[in-house]
């Protein structure tokens, strides 16, 4: 008997060390890395640059307005919707709206996204893996004097012209923003 308490007491051992390592904080950063709002982000800014997700860049206004439902707000010059709204595959993840900037279809993009709390170098990373020929260049930030930091990139586009590709990032809040 003392033998099957000895093996069944292993069992446990392993399960509880296994838990332990699951679920311990380290294990928990890296799996917010890799499915966290940065990747979802990263995710989100690929599927607009490339047209796999709409609204797209080269949407037309009155499609997108029919997609969002009339959801959307506008000062008369600049056009504004829920995030999680214009992109449904993001909400829970992501807060915010988007900036629709509209002349000949959609020309550009801004995502204007609250509660953000990713490191910079992870987030860079996880857009220049998700974006076709985007590799980040930081802007200078000589005469700044907050804690923004300004990053860019031109991210290619197949048959189209390159989009250029800015992230303004700042505690809690980002702004990207995608297109002209």
């Amino acid at each position: 008997m003392s033998e099957k308490s000895a093996v069944s007491g292993f069992g446990l051992l392993a399960i509880a060390v296994a838990c332990v390592l699951f679920f311990s904080p380290t294990g928990a950063q890296e799996r917010y890395v890799v499915e966290g709002p940065g990747r979802v982000l990263a995710d989100l800014a690929a599927g607009i640059v490339t047209c796999t997700l709409h609204p797209c860049l080269g949407d037309d206004e009155r499609d997108i307005r029919r997609f969002l439902k009339g959801r959307m707000v506008s000062d008369g010059d600049t056009h504004y919707s829920d995030l999680g709204i214009a992109y449904p595959s993001v909400k829970g993840q992501l807060r915010g709206l988007v900036e629709w900037d509209f002349s000949d279809g959609l020309d550009s993009v801004s995502l204007k996204i609250t509660r953000f709390e990713v490191d910079p170098a992870v987030l860079i990373e996880q857009v220049q893996k998700s974006l076709p020929g985007c590799e980040m260049e930081r802007e200078s930030d000589e005469a700044a004097e907050d804690t923004t930091q300004e990053w860019s990139c031109l991210a290619e586009r197949d048959g189209a012209e390159d989009v250029l590709v800015e992230m303004y990032i700042g505690p809690g809040l980002l702004l990207f923003e995608i297109g002209s």
